[in-house]
């Protein structure tokens, strides 16, 4: 039987772990502001050092879908949306008359001319115009409406080309002067973002006990991020309640814990993204903890992320 004496060996561990305890707060708060970082790089649109807010395909698309759901007179095939708009305000018959107007005054605007019979200007001028008719029926939706343009996000949102949009077969909720179409997908435009914001609030959870938001002297690629400016006008806008972060520590044994409460977060931060960003924070903690710990062999620490 062979018997030892291991005092020395458990001093030096309880100094290594009592070391560790000392620093393991700012250095898994540290991780975790990196974990935030990592997941706005990786939350759609995803961002990278060349551009770091890359929003102008989502604006385009804003715009796409607010000019799907308000169509305006002033658009070359206004008449079908009308027509739709009409027909679920009216009756089929009030449609059809508004459609035939429609096609008719172009028609018969084209048969004019130099030559053009007392006849033929008669039929012109007989028949309505189309703006005009339908600026008198009151009951089509003619203003826009947040709750109903919610309504139908949530309805007829598809996923195409992996962005999210409306649907081709989106019905039309009013047909609204241009100017005040262009008043709401501006309103729309600036929350573009804002799932990615969600992250830097949670990051600014972290900041209560002080340190950096932004590192730019870090002599390695990983250790460098800055914040793009949106992020923070996204949080004064929404309130920090839309991230949250928070980091606990036992001894030798620490836990971060990062989430968005946006809802729609799970679509704009896929599974396949939310590994990308979790690789990279798991590679920025090991440069951490190596840079603090000689022997990190000894040290278990576990991380998660939600």
């Amino acid at each position: 039987m062979i018997t030892f004496n291991d005092t020395r060996l458990q001093k030096r561990v309880k100094a290594f772990n009592d070391n560790v305890a000392k620093t393991l707060g700012q250095d898994m708060a540290l991780t975790a502001k990196r974990a935030c970082f990592y997941a706005m790089e990786y939350t759609l649109p995803v961002s990278s050092k060349a551009k770091a807010w890359p929003m102008e395909p989502m604006l385009q698309r804003i715009d796409d879908d607010v000019k799907k759901a308000y169509p305006s007179t002033d658009d070359p095939r206004w008449g079908a949306s009308a027509y739709q708009l009409i027909q679920d305000a009216y009756k089929k018959e009030k449609a059809d008359a508004f459609l035939a107007a429609f096609f008719g005054k172009p028609r018969a605007l084209s048969k004019l001319g130099i030559d053009a019979s007392e006849e033929q200007a008669a039929k012109y001028e007989a028949i309505p115009d189309p703006k005009v008719m339908v600026s008198k029926m009151r009951k089509v939706p003619k203003k826009t409406s947040n709750e109903a343009y919610a309504a139908l996000r949530n309805k007829y949102t598809v996923k195409r080309n992996g962005a999210l949009r409306l649907a081709a077969n989106t019905p039309p909720l009013a047909l609204v002067e241009s100017s005040r179409r262009n008043a709401f997908a501006a309103k729309r435009k600036k929350t573009a973002g804002l799932a990615k914001a969600s992250w830097y609030a949670a990051f600014s959870k972290l900041m209560t006990k002080g340190g950096q938001r932004n590192y730019t002297k870090a002599k390695s690629e990983e250790g460098r991020f800055v914040w793009p400016k949106e992020c923070r006008r996204l949080q004064n806008l929404f309130g920090a309640g839309i991230g949250n972060a928070f980091v606990s520590t036992t001894g030798a044994y620490g836990r971060a814990e990062i989430s968005s409460s946006v809802r729609y977060i799970e679509e704009a931060f896929p599974y396949h993204l939310q590994n990308a960003a979790i690789k990279q924070t798991k590679n920025a903690m090991r440069i951490i903890f190596e840079l603090r710990y000689k022997n990190r062999k000894n040290m278990e620490v576990m991380l998660t992320a939600a």
